[in-house]
């Protein structure tokens, strides 16, 4: 019905990446009824060989910047995870209408994207994450 079904993904730069204590931020996110979000979090570990394994704080926040849930997820080794339709399945019916995720490293080297796809055309939008300025707090 009109959608595309593909989506190009940039390569991340070091700009998306998030070690201990740093944070990404990913802007841009739209809920509601029609729209469904994804989060990818990668292992960048510059080697295969390792006895870590990787995790992160996600928060997810409103417009309004308020903190409507923050969780912890590990990220397999040498790999990565896909958190699909993250509001609704975090339990937070559609989600904001607007809202952003925020990344933080607490053990590893994590790279992220999102992407929001529209729930009647399948269309995908890619949502870069972005090293923030400040730690988180």
């Amino acid at each position: 019905d009109g959608g595309t079904y593909g989506l190009v993904l940039p390569p991340l730069n070091s700009f998306q990446y998030a070690g201990p204590g740093d944070s990404l931020e990913i802007m841009g996110v739209q809920g509601g009824p029609g729209f469904r979000t994804n989060l990818a979090l990668i292992d960048s570990a510059p080697s295969f060989v390792t006895t870590v394994t990787p995790r992160v704080r996600v928060e997810l926040f409103d417009g309004a910047d308020r903190l409507l849930l923050g969780f912890e997820v590990d990220v397999p080794s040498a790999g990565g995870v896909q958190l699909g339709d993250i509001f609704r399945n975090q339990g937070l019916g559609d989600g904001p209408e607007v809202g952003w995720i925020r990344v933080t490293g607490i053990r590893g080297l994590v790279g992220g994207f999102a992407s929001m796809l529209d729930n009647t055309t399948n269309d995908p939008t890619y949502l870069g994450a972005v090293l923030a300025s400040s730690p988180s707090p």
